[in-house]
Parts: C-alpha cells; structure tokens; sequence
C-alpha cells in the first residue's frame, strides 16, 4: 500500500508541473490575444473591478481571469470564436484553483501551494491541516479538489465514488469525459451500466445520488464502493478534510492527517481489484497504472484529461 502511495503521489506531482507550465502559456496566450484588442489581463479580485451600483466592470478593457465569460464587446470581433474558447478552456483550467466552498480571489494562495507541491513533492511540504489564515483553504482543501477534478476528467469518479460532507458541491461537477449534454460517460448506457452477467451489472442509483450500485441479485441493489468524507463543511474556519472507504460490508476508518487521501484512493484501488474485473475497470486509468506498475499516463502535454485540449 505504502508504494501505492508513493506512485499517486509521483504522478500528482508531474501532472502538477505540467499544469503549472501550461498555466504559464495560457497566460501567455491570453495576454497576447487580448492586447491585439486593447484589452488586459487582470489577476486581482473580482470585486476590485466591478462597480458595486452597476454591476458593470469599472474598466471593460481590463478582463479579470475569475471571470467566468469575456466582456460582450470583446466578442464583436474577427478573433471572437478562438478568443471564447481560449477563454473557456483557461475557465476550466481556473477551477483546479477553486476548491468548493472558497472564493476565486484566493486563487493566488491556491497557486502558490501547488507550485511548492509541484516543485519539491507531498512528503515535507503538504500539511492537511495548515492554512496561511482561517478564511484560506487548508491544503486538504486544496489537494482534493485538484486530485477529484483531475480524476473526473478520465471517468465520472465524482458521482460513482465519492460522497459528500454537509456543505460540499461537488454533485455540480460534471466529469469531463462526458459526452456533451449528456452527463454521462461517452459508450456507457442511460442508466450508467456497467456490464451483465452472474456478479451483476453496475449502475446508477435510482435516487440520483449517483452511486454505483451492484444489480442482477435480486433486490434493489446496494452502494458498492465510495470513498466518505467525514467533516461537515460548515461553520467557520471549514475543518480539514477526512475520509473513509466505504464497502458492501463496512466503513474501513482512516486516521487524519497527511496520507489520508492518498490512503484513501489507494484503498478504493485495492477494494475494486478485490471486488472484480468489472468494477476495477471502472477506475480512471491512471489508478489502475499506478496497481499495475505501469508508467502513468498524462494524457496530453498537461495531463487534464481526454476531452480537454
């Protein structure tokens, strides 16, 4: 278990520089774009640059990069087309700094974790519980909302594998590799199946909680394998994050602290070989490398995933 997780954590770490230096040439290419229109880039808080009456940005040529759609008269150009989906793949790349219940204008402090995480690795420098002030993100905070993101771009690792503490959103996520419009896995049925036969199929639950479940053996079915977060997300500060895993059989309680997550991936991994074929072919490619001793795949030059370029 102990190599286990030390591949995750490799792998995180060479996903993290490439994300680091795509974010570089997105930056790059934006300002860039945006000068040919008289337009600049701006990394400040939103709030600085809306008028608080209007509702209107306080300079239109200065784009704030939290802001989730460029201003309209940017669009009334030649270049509109290529400049929205710029626009809308740095959005994407933006939510890896945004973890769920923080606002964007802590991106900053976001980066400034990942880049130490990405240059010097998890083992001496990533706390659980530590934060520069209450109202940051501990770096748990930080660490899953990169590591689920990430995952979800490969299959919808969210809605079949994790479930949520009082406070989290991560329901609103969609998995990147879904088919558009759809909110499911591109070449899997309606109802999210996973094949047939004597074990049964899985599929989603009936109750829209999006679990997976086991079918085929008489009865409703019940929650095959998940990963639970344990600390409700409210009050202030928002408590560091907690897992568990979660079987047919029982909860398997994890200690806190720094190799919480991790130990909970690589135990998700392990139940799922355990399990069957089938559902360990469900997990994100990357996760099942990392069991089979395989080089891990980033996919593209920045590792987000296949639908992501």
């Amino acid at each position: 278990m102990d190599q286990w997780l030390s591949k995750l954590q490799e792998w995180l770490q060479v996903w993290l520089r490439g994300y680091v230096a795509h974010l570089q040439m997105s930056d790059q290419m934006l300002t860039s774009a945006l000068s040919k229109l008289g337009a600049r880039l701006s990394y400040e808080s939103l709030s600085v640059h809306y008028d608080g009456a209007s509702g209107s940005l306080t300079d239109p040529n200065l784009v704030p990069i939290q802001s989730k759609s460029l201003p309209p008269h940017l669009l009334n150009h030649l270049e509109a087309v290529q400049l929205k989906n710029m626009w809308d793949t740095r959005q994407v790349i933006e939510s890896f700094l945004r973890p769920p219940s923080y606002p964007a204008d802590l991106r900053l402090y976001v980066l400034r974790r990942l880049r130490l995480f990405a240059d010097y690795g998890f083992v001496k420098h990533y706390k659980h519980d530590y934060r520069e002030a209450e109202s940051y993100p501990t770096d748990s905070h930080i660490l899953e909302n990169v590591l689920l993101r990430l995952l979800n771009t490969y299959t919808n690792f969210l809605q079949a594998h994790v479930h949520q503490a009082t406070g989290q959103n991560w329901r609103a996520v969609q998995p990147a590799a879904a088919t558009a419009g759809s909110g499911q896995p591109p070449g899997m049925s309606a109802t999210w199946g996973w094949g047939s036969g004597g074990e049964g199929a899985y599929a989603q639950t009936g109750d829209g909680s999006g679990f997976l479940t086991r079918t085929g053996l008489g009865g409703a079915g019940s929650r095959v394998l998940y990963m639970r977060q344990l600390e409700d997300q409210v009050g202030f500060p928002l408590p560091a994050l907690r897992y568990e895993v979660v079987t047919t059989t029982r909860p398997w309680p994890l200690a806190p602290g720094n190799r919480n997550l991790f130990e909970a991936i690589a135990l998700l991994i392990y139940f799922a070989k355990r399990h069957s074929a089938q559902l360990y072919m469900t997990l994100p490619k990357p996760l099942q490398q990392v069991v089979e001793d395989r080089e891990t795949d980033v996919v593209d030059s920045w590792g987000m995933g296949p639908q992501i370029r």
